[in-house]
This record gives C-alpha cells, structure tokens and sequence, in this order.
C-alpha cells in the first residue's frame, strides 16, 4: 500500500483543489485543517494546530510528502508565528521519517 500525502491546509484555496486532485488521482490523502472538517468524500480528515507541535505527530506519521500550504497573514506577528510553525512541521516530519516537504507560503 503507498504512504499517504498529507496537506497542511487542506481547507484553503489551493488545498482543498490539490486534496481532490491528489484523491481523484487514486493516492491516500490525509487533509489536515484546523477544524479537520469532515466531508463525504474519501478523504482522511484530521486536525492539527502547527503552533502546538503535540498536536502533529499523529497528523504526519504515515506520511511520505507534506504540503505545507499555510500562512499566518492579518496577524500582527505573522512573520515570527509563519516561522515557528514551519520550523514545528519540519522537527515533526523528520521524526515521522516523512521524505518531502512541499512548501507555499503566504
């Protein structure tokens, strides 16, 4: 069975059209948000807070690539909190033994 793809941001422009894409193409997606909302579609829905690093290990275990596909604008410390998270998913990711990270920021 092939590793899933997890994407980070799933419920954003450009997630929820690369989760279908991906899930249309026939590969295991995990869409992760920070509500996980739930859908009738095939898709794994999870949630996750990229501040609280506790909160990603379960969200990346199993997980082959990551698309990172979120941004902090319209907060006033966008730059640091942008930061702190990306770094949080790198430091999860390694230890999951996930082999890629795609990354789009805002």
């Amino acid at each position: 069975m092939a590793n899933k793809t997890c994407v980070l941001g799933a419920t954003g422009f450009v997630g929820r059209a690369l989760t279908s894409a991906l899930s249309a193409a026939g590969e295991p997606v995990r869409a992760a948000s920070r509500r996980g909302e739930r859908s009738s579609d095939a898709i794994e829905r999870v949630s996750c807070d990229l501040e609280r690093a506790e909160t990603l290990g379960p969200v990346l275990e199993g997980c082959d690539v990551v698309y990172y596909l979120v941004h902090s604008l319209g907060r006033a410390d966008f730059r640091e909190t942008d930061r702190r998270c990306a770094h949080n998913v790198v430091d999860v990711a390694a230890a999951a033994g996930c082999q890629r990270i795609i990354y789009l920021g805002g």
